[in-house]
């Protein structure tokens, strides 16, 4: 059997219209789909991964289908998962599928990674022009790409959301790894 491409469901209808893009790519690439619902253990488990099913084979009826409900963390679970998922990566310049997810996919065709982190740094830039900066696009894990440029740096600076209804930060996956195995010192910014 060849390994699935997983697609994590809460829900929302960005997760089905991510069902109904993972569908298509799924059949594409000659891969199964793997729904995944995460919920914690005191949580009921609704009917969420049973429509999320009907989504998929409704939009491609010959996909191969496996499902599964785990009580734990969403990142946890789809981090878990995805450790054993089809490798997908974005073709830059072409959309695969005309459902393609709203959020990130459509923004990455219509725009090169490059463009999109020049129009993120212009401000910073005009604001802070004495400040010599250099651009590198890096497509793979962000915890190893961040490891790998820290190797070279004084200082490595990421940010981290609020936790809301809670004193600190929100810190994710990529910010403990870089706390414990960063080669430089980490400066944690809150998002303001």
């Amino acid at each position: 059997m060849r390994i699935p491409l997983v697609v994590g469901v809460d829900g929302s209808e960005a997760s089905l219209e991510a069902v109904d893009w993972a569908a298509d790519e799924a059949v594409r690439h000659g891969v199964p789909l793997h729904l995944l619902h995460a919920a914690p253990r005191d949580h009921e488990v609704s009917d969420v991964i049973a429509h999320a099913s009907e989504r998929a084979v409704k939009g491609a009826p010959t996909v191969r289908l496996s499902k599964e409900v785990l009580h734990d963390d969403a990142a946890s679970a789809l981090v878990d998962k995805g450790r054993n998922a089809f490798a997908w990566s974005a073709q830059l310049g072409a959309l695969t599928t005309p459902q393609a997810p709203s959020w990130y996919a459509l923004e990455a065709h219509r725009r090169s990674p490059a463009q999109v982190l020049d129009d993120a740094l212009r401000t910073s830039e005009e604001q802070y022009h004495d400040a010599r900066v250099s651009r590198r696009v890096v497509e793979g894990p962000p915890r190893q790409a961040l490891l790998e440029a820290a190797s070279e740096a004084d200082l490595l600076v990421v940010g981290a959301r609020r936790r809301q209804g809670h004193r600190g930060l929100q810190l994710g996956l990529t910010n403990h790894a870089l706390l414990h195995h960063a080669p430089c010192p980490i400066a944690v910014v809150p998002r303001i």
